[in-house]
Formats: C-alpha cells, sequence, structure tokens
C-alpha cells in the first residue's frame, strides 16, 4: 500500500513538470517593438573595375655621378685669378674660366722656342746652300771607286751629317716650340661644362707646383644609384622594367 502511493506521487510529479515545460515552451519572451522611425539606408552598388596599381618600396643607398673632374696644376705659378663661383656647393658654367696662373715666363718662353726655330729653319737653308756647292765639288773630285771608306767620303764631301744635324735642330726647335704653346694654354683652365664643386684645394694668390690638386667638380647631367635592394622586391624586377626612383 505505502509502495502505491509513492509510485502515484512519482507519475504526479513528472506529470506538473511536463505541463509546466510545455507551457513555457507554448509562452516565449516577446522582445518589444522599438518605436524608432529610422528609414532604410540607401546604398548605391558600384561596378568594379580592374585598374593599374604600382607597388612602392623603401630601399637606401646612394646617388653618384659617374661624371667627376679632378683639376690638378699643369704648370707651377702663382694664382692671379680664381672663378667667383669656385665655392664648395656653387656651379660653375661651362666657358667659364675656373682659374689663370701667371703666364708671363711662359709667353716669354713661348718667344724663345720661336725664335729658335727660325735660327734653325735658317741654318737648314744656309746648309741646303752648301748642299748644292758640296755636289758640285764632289763632281769634280770624285773619289776613286776603289778608295778605302768610299761611303765616308761621300757622306763628308757632300755634307750628310750636317744636313742631318739641320734638319733635327728644326724637329727639335718645332716640338719645344709646341710644348710651350701648350705650357701656355695649361695656365688657365675653361670649364667644358656644367659643373657643381665638391672640393676646392686652392685660393686667389696661392703658388702652385705641376701636380697640386686645385678642385674637384661633378657633373650632374647624369646620376648613378646604386640601392640595396631586399630579394622579395628584387625577385620581382626584370632587365629592361621601368622603375621610377
Amino acid at each position: 500500500m505505502q509502495v502505491n502511493k509513492v509510485k502515484i506521487i512519482t507519475v504526479l510529479i513528472t506529470f506538473s513538470v511536463a505541463i509546466c515545460a510545455l507551457i513555457i515552451l507554448a509562452t516565449p519572451p516577446k522582445l518589444p517593438l522599438s518605436s524608432s522611425n529610422n528609414k532604410a539606408l540607401v546604398v548605391n552598388i558600384l561596378k568594379a573595375k580592374p585598374q593599374e596599381f604600382t607597388p612602392s618600396y623603401q630601399a637606401y643607398g646612394r646617388i653618384e655621378t659617374p661624371n667627376i673632374l679632378t683639376l690638378f696644376a699643369q704648370v707651377e705659378g702663382e694664382i692671379l685669378f680664381l672663378n667667383n663661383n669656385f665655392e664648395v656647393g656653387s656651379r660653375v658654367n661651362r666657358s667659364e674660366t675656373i682659374y689663370h696662373i701667371d703666364d708671363e715666363d711662359y709667353k716669354n718662353q713661348l718667344q724663345a722656342r720661336l725664335g729658335e726655330l727660325k735660327v734653325a729653319e735658317a741654318n737648314l737653308k744656309l746648309e741646303l746652300g752648301e748642299q748644292r756647292f758640296s755636289k758640285s765639288e764632289y763632281k769634280r773630285v770624285r773619289p776613286k771607286k776603289d778608295s778605302p771608306n768610299l761611303k765616308l767620303q761621300e757622306s763628308l764631301m757632300l755634307r750628310k751629317p750636317q744636313l742631318e744635324i739641320a734638319k733635327a735642330n728644326i724637329l727639335i726647335a718645332t716640338s719645344n716650340l709646341e710644348l710651350a704653346k701648350k705650357n701656355l694654354e695649361r695656365c688657365k683652365f675653361q670649364s667644358k661644362e656644367n659643373y657643381v664643386v665638391l672640393e676646392k684645394s686652392a685660393y686667389q694668390g696661392d703658388f702652385v707646383k705641376k701636380g697640386d690638386k686645385i678642385g674637384t667638380f661633378a657633373q650632374l647631367s647624369e646620376l648613378r644609384v646604386s640601392l640595396s635592394i631586399p630579394h622579395d622586391v628584387a625577385s620581382v624586377l626584370s632587365i629592361g622594367q621601368r622603375v621610377k626612383v
């Protein structure tokens, strides 16, 4: 009798729990209606079009110019003139004189060499006159063919050594004259291009010797860029590809 009561109570409790669960499931909570009057957003849909994209990278390097001009004094003397723009960072234009060394001694040397050449030319003319006379004398007293040292006698009688000396003096005098002209030209330097001054090593009034450094200049019309590029960037580059630096 006691067992039956327990079973009846258990069944009633189970039944009550099932009824409560059904009631909860049948009546879920409802969200309160929003009182907002916001309108729906208007969205414009655009058709996507392919566009070009240029990637950019950061790389460190240096900019150099392959056109470097280093001036050395080619003659010795006092610097009488330096270009006003011959200062570090300034620009020297084409056809401008950069420096001028005292050229009085070199002008005198040029005149002396010119006089030596005239003397050598006069001596050659005199020797040519002697040659005509010696040929006539040679025909008059021709040495015997069986004479010892025949060639030497002919050479001396025809004044061949004197003629060679006269011709050699002409060559020496001409060479010395050309050297004197070049030394006079080397007293000043005119710029053949537009340059920027990188270094100034001499000043007006200085006495320079041959080989002394005067200055260093750079031409910026052409530049060379040296960059250290990472491997992942270098792998997408190719020879002949155009890039902007």
